[in-house]
Order: C-alpha cells, then sequence, then structure tokens
C-alpha cells in the first residue's frame, strides 16, 4: 500500500506525518520558547544602588535557566536569585547595554534593553582617603590659618548635599592653587557685598587638573582674579585675592571640586577632598571639620 508523507514545518522545528491508513508516528509537540515576565526600570543614578529582579515562564513548564549576555562591568548577575544589581559612578554616566537570555535547553528568548546612569545625589558618608596622599594642599600659603565655616554636606546653609568648603578668608587675602593645572575660567567683574544669589554674579577662578578634574575658587574681590584663561600653574601658585562677591553672607574662599565627566558644576557633579598639608582636626570620614581652624605646613 502506498502511503503520502506530509512535512509541516513549524517555527523551525520539522514535524513529520504519514497520510493513508493505519496509524502513523506520534508527533511530538512543539515546544514552545520560555518568556520575560518582568521588564527593568531602564534609568538609575549614580551613586544610587541599581536592581533588576529578573521573571520568567515556559509554557510547556520546562525548567529555564537565565544567564546576563552583555553588562557593564559595574552590574553584576545572580543566577540563583535571578537579580541584576550594581552601583554606577561618575564614569558610569550615560547609556548601557544589557542583554538577558533565557532557555529552556531546547529554545531561547532575549531580554534587551538600554540602561541609563544619570547624575544622582552624592554619597556623603564615603570616607575621604588618607590625607597624606592627597594631590591637594590648602588653598593659602604656608603658616596661615583660617575658620572652616562651613565643610560637607552640611544639613542646611548652601552646602547641603554638596562636597565643598568654606573658608574665613578676608576680602583681599591670597589664594593659592591647591594642585598644578590650567586656568579654564575667570570671572572678576562683579561688586563684593551685593548679596546677589542666583545670577551669576560669583568672580572666580577654575583650574582644570591633568586628570580632568576642575577645581573652582569662588567669591573672589573685584578684579581678584590674578591669572587668564589657559596660564598654566604649578601647585602653590597665586592665583588671586579672596572677597564676598555674589550669594555670599560676608567674606569667604568657597572652594569644590568637580569630576571629570559632567555636563555642569552641580552638586551631583562635586568631589570629595582633604589636604596633605592641613594641620587641624579631621573626623572619622578624614574630612575637614566645621567650625576648626586650619594652618597650612611648609
Amino acid at each position: 500500500m502506498t502511503r503520502a508523507l506530509s512535512i509541516t514545518v513549524s517555527v523551525g522545528v520539522v514535524m513529520l506525518g504519514c497520510g493513508g491508513s493505519g496509524p502513523g508516528p506520534t508527533e511530538p509537540p512543539d515546544n514552545e520558547a520560555p518568556s520575560f515576565a518582568s521588564a527593568p526600570t531602564t534609568t538609575g543614578d549614580h551613586n544610587r544602588p541599581w536592581s533588576y529582579t529578573v521573571a520568567v515562564s515556559d509554557p510547556d513548564g520546562d525548567p529555564v535557566t537565565v544567564e546576563a549576555i552583555a553588562l557593564p562591568a559595574w552590574l553584576t548577575f545572580d543566577a540563583t536569585t535571578l537579580t541584576l544589581s550594581g552601583l554606577a559612578g561618575f564614569d558610569n554616566l550615560g547609556n548601557h547595554t544589557v542583554t538577558l537570555r533565557a532557555s529552556d535547553g531546547t529554545r531561547e528568548r532575549r531580554q534587551h534593553f538600554i540602561l541609563t546612569v544619570a547624575p544622582g545625589e552624592i554619597s556623603c558618608d564615603q570616607d575621604f582617603g588618607d590625607p597624606l596622599q592627597s594631590p591637594y594642599i590648602l588653598p593659602w600659603r604656608a603658616g596661615a590659618e583660617y575658620l572652616l565655616q562651613q565643610g560637607n554636606c552640611n544639613g542646611s546653609g548652601g552646602h547641603v548635599n554638596w562636597f565643598a568648603y568654606d573658608f574665613d578668608l578676608a576680602t583681599g587675602d591670597t589664594i593659592i592653587a591647591s594642585r598644578a593645572g590650567t586656568v579654564v575660567a575667570v570671572r572678576e567683574q562683579f561688586a563684593d557685598g551685593t548679596r546677589i544669589c542666583g545670577q551669576e554674579q560669583e568672580n572666580l577662578v577654575f583650574v582644570q587638573h591633568d586628570d580632568g578634574t576642575i577645581m573652582s575658587y569662588i567669591h573672589l574681590t573685584t578684579n581678584g582674579a590674578l591669572v587668564d584663561v589657559n596660564d598654566v600653574l604649578a601647585q602653590g601658585d597665586v592665583i588671586g585675592l579672596s572677597g564676598d562677591s555674589g550669594c555670599s553672607a560676608g567674606p569667604h574662599l568657597h572652594v569644590a571640586l568637580f569630576a571629570a565627566q559632567r555636563t555642569g558644576f552641580d552638586r551631583q557633579w562635586s568631589l570629595p577632598i582633604n589636604y596633605s598639608n592641613a594641620s587641624g582636626m579631621i573626623d572619622g570620614q578624614r574630612q575637614l571639620v566645621r567650625s576648626e581652624r586650619y594652618r597650612a605646613l611648609p
């Protein structure tokens, strides 16, 4: 007896069946691919933990394994808990490709997404490192001593969630470069004592270092910048005279260090600093302490 052979192709699986009289071979059931039952949050902030717990299912009830086949270096995947997690830093700002693969041993499905890391709030409770290893010196000449009026991450005032220091330099006191670098910004035309905020009337000098970071020296006096843009400075070179310009409650020097990879000079970009030549108290995080005095050692 002649039998007709029929071939059916279904999603890459070849199924064979026989026509004519008599029972033919039993057709194997289609094996369906597993699916992802979860979706990630595709944005995150630097300095803030990000995580995503993956959920998968399989229509056939087959056991499913999940693996990460494309991840940025700052993320890790726990195959037991099916959790992606990590903490992005300044160097991780931007877009990152993530690809996960779920497989039942026969079929697979992939989940692909772009994770965007944006500037977030700083982590105020971090360690500042060994001051003796700091590449920075206090921004005044050896032997001089000043009071720290405001420190990092104050609960109130202008340094909430900022890494920055305010020292009580008087108008006309000399400011020096804390680290060698190149002058990238100068502003000196505004008057002292105006108490004007929000209009960028602070006189300033910005110095960029060889690692791309930028130190800001702010509230200089009128015509108090003693350097020009593109000047190359050695550590300790005089850069200007302190003052009371812009948004200021009185004469002082405000200094803050900013990351190399940044889009502005807001608090999210500020970095912790201490000084190798500072004589005075440091706290458990090895930072300077508000209301303490600091003398610059030679």
